[in-house]
């Protein structure tokens, strides 16, 4: 993944014309950690001398937190009538994904054809007090969108 963010921020940053407001990149946090990853996206912007805005979601450890960071919303979607208990500090992908297969019946994907319908529903407030790497990526953006909102 950091060979193609390199290779793109390299040849964007020569296309003058070209223009973001804000680039967001996503990474899983896997068992690096959220902060560990953060510094490695960070270090090469800098090195490719990207001039440009950043946001950077790192979901730690996986996106499936993010998905299941609201569980009175995934209650609603998936019709159950129990409240998910969401894996806590377990870095095991597939826990999470089980976790995914048993509210929704089957996850081919790991849960991630239900992310649609699981954003349109979820409480961002709720989500981001239960995931605090949902909550630093939500503060952040809402910094830059303030800040770019000022701007113009």
């Amino acid at each position: 993944m950091h060979g193609e963010l390199r290779r793109f921020l390299r040849d964007y940053t020569n296309i003058e014309s070209a223009s973001f407001d804000i680039l967001i990149i996503v990474q899983d946090a896997d068992t690096e950690g959220e902060t560990e990853v953060k510094s490695q996206i960070r270090n090469l912007i800098e090195r490719t001398g990207y001039p440009g805005t950043t946001i950077l979601a790192v979901p730690e450890p996986y996106i499936e937190a993010w998905y299941l960071a609201d569980p009175v919303s995934i209650q609603t979607i998936s019709g159950s009538q129990n409240l998910i208990q969401t894996p806590q500090g377990n870095n095991d992908k597939d826990v999470y994904k089980s976790v995914l297969s048993q509210v929704f019946g089957y996850a081919l994907l790991g849960g991630i054809e239900y992310a649609d319908e699981i954003i349109e529903n979820m409480n961002l407030y709720r989500a981001s007090q239960n995931v605090n790497s949902l909550r630093h990526f939500i503060d952040e953006l809402r910094s830059a969108l303030t800040q770019l909102a000022s701007n113009n």
